[in-house]
């Protein structure tokens, strides 16, 4: 019965939902609907009824019973009509146990019915949940598809992040002041690519304070540039200084 009752609620959230894409429907229009249109609401409905219309002939007179009787001699004819009459009280205990039942019956189906509408709302708001987070993905992926036409652009016209639109040439110098707050992945990925745009002996220069990763910093470019040095200090802020040399030339010492 629980499963059969579940299926129902899913099947009639299937139904609002449908119901929904050609039309807005509020939480009361969708429980009205539901209790109007449910064969669920219905079956409960008409279970009261049966019970009631079982219930009304337990206080009902039994019919009467008629015979007839014919002597042939005398001829004598008879007709009787009997009709039993219940003085014990069992007839009005019958109409309020008739009572009790119907009320049990309404009682029963109005709480299976409050049960049905509690699963509705709840049906009802995760349909709406799930329409929000659908309008939310299709934001978000339209989003995603307007950054991917703008790099593409940028691309295009030979932009790009660090040393995308410089390509394969080579500096003398390079120079930087890397942004430390948007994370060690992007400020050693300046130091990498360094090492591969500077023509030998070209120099690379980057600027950072002293408590937001300069030492850190400093040891990134002796490991990769193979040597890193501290040219000038002021103000909470280090200029480093790493020059590309070849692998024969001893690396510089701060």
């Amino acid at each position: 019965m629980h499963v059969r009752i579940v299926l129902g609620i899913v099947s009639a959230a299937l139904w609002l939902c449908s119901a929904a894409s050609a039309q807005e429907l509020t939480e009361r229009d969708a429980v009205s609907l539901f209790l109007t249109r449910s064969p669920h609401a219905q079956e409960f409905r008409a279970g009261t009824a049966v019970v009631e219309a079982q219930t009304r002939g337990w206080s009902v007179w039994p019919n009467p019973q008629a015979a007839f009787e014919h002597e042939g001699a005398g001829l004598t004819q008879t007709t009787r009509i009997q009709q039993g009459l219940p003085i014990n009280g069992r007839l009005g205990l019958l109409r309020q146990a008739a009572t009790a039942a119907a009320q049990v019956a309404g009682a029963q189906a109005e709480f299976n019915l409050w049960r049905l509408c509690s699963e509705m709302r709840l049906a009802f708001y995760d349909l709406i949940f799930a329409q929000q987070r659908e309008m939310t993905f299709n934001g978000s992926l339209a989003q995603l598809r307007e950054v991917v036409r703008v790099l593409g652009e940028r691309e295009r016209h030979g932009e790009g992040s660090l040393f995308d639109p410089v390509g394969g040439l080579a500096f003398d110098h390079i120079a930087s002041n890397p942004p430390i707050r948007a994370g060690k992945a992007v400020v050693h990925g300046i130091v990498d690519g360094a090492s591969a745009h500077l023509l030998e002996g070209g120099s690379l220069w980057l600027v950072a304070r002293a408590k937001q990763g300069a030492p850190s910093l400093r040891e990134k470019m002796r490991a990769t540039m193979g040597n890193a040095e501290t040219v000038r200090r002021g103000s909470g802020f280090w200029v480093l200084r790493s020059i590309r040399r070849s692998d024969s030339e001893p690396p510089l010492r701060r």
